[in-house]
């Protein structure tokens, strides 16, 4: 590595270092350089291409990935139900007492026997992927959280939460558990591609053949009648819109 925690690492700071490495094993041996999209890494690979026209630029494939979510998840239609989401995972991830009762709510074994619970999971800051993992847990605990809910085991601070939870009937409710299952359902080909992609054996063309799935997993969801998949002409319109769009800034 490079030390450096006294130094401004912008874009001639990352390439000189880079090149060094470079140098010390010989260009020869390198086709590519990676990285983020962040501004002083993106020009620092522009100018080691320049300067090593043997190397390609190519972005990081899994972040660009999460970004794309990130767009996805950013969309007016999802923003209040992912509010929710975290707000319901923050009561759990700081209640013992809470987190241990929903356990017990899932031991639904046929036989008699204990079934491990789906962890509620906490969503992370930049790694835009854990929206979904967290979106996907929550959905299979909803019914017991309301279960829960109604027979006063628990109670959340919250009264927004709180009324989702002692009303299924609502429209409040039916809207949530609606965009809900929309976002699940239109990111998971993201999330499998981005799992695949991060496998040490994944390679360069493996990355554009999960764009083409990705994309033709999309295509075969939003040609469905609305009232099949759920989802309106409008909100696959803006997905589409994003897909294009990042798929381009890679290809």
């Amino acid at each position: 590595g490079h030390e450096g925690s006294d130094e401004h690492h912008d874009k001639e700071w990352v390439s000189e270092k880079v090149k060094k490495s470079i140098d010390r094993v010989g260009a020869d041996r390198f086709v590519a350089v990676c990285s983020d999209n962040t501004g002083n890494t993106k020009a620092a690979r522009r100018l080691l291409t320049n300067e090593v026209d043997t190397i390609q630029d190519l972005q990081d494939c899994c972040h660009h990935i999460h970004n794309t979510i990130k767009n996805i998840s950013d969309l007016s239609e999802f923003k209040p139900m992912l509010s929710m989401v975290k707000a319901i995972i923050k009561h759990f991830s700081k209640s013992t007492y809470s987190t241990t009762m929903l356990q017990r709510e899932r031991r639904v074994g046929e036989n008699g026997e204990d079934e491990p619970v789906h962890a509620l999971q906490r969503i992370g800051k930049t790694r835009f992927g854990t929206y979904w993992i967290a979106a996907h847990a929550l959905d299979q605990c909803l019914p017991n959280i309301r279960a829960l809910t109604r027979s006063n085991v628990i109670s959340f601070r919250s009264k927004k939460v709180q009324d989702l939870f002692t009303n299924r009937t609502s429209t409040t409710y039916q809207i949530f558990e609606l965009g809900l299952i929309q976002y699940i359902h239109t990111v998971a080909p993201f999330i499998r591609s981005l799992w695949a992609l991060e496998s040490s054996e994944a390679n360069a063309s493996d990355v554009y053949v999960f764009w083409l799935a990705t994309g033709a997993t999309l295509t075969n969801l939003f040609s469905k009648p609305e009232d099949v998949s759920g989802i309106p002409r409008r909100l696959a319109e803006n997905i589409i819109e994003i897909y294009n769009r990042r798929f381009k800034e890679f290809f």
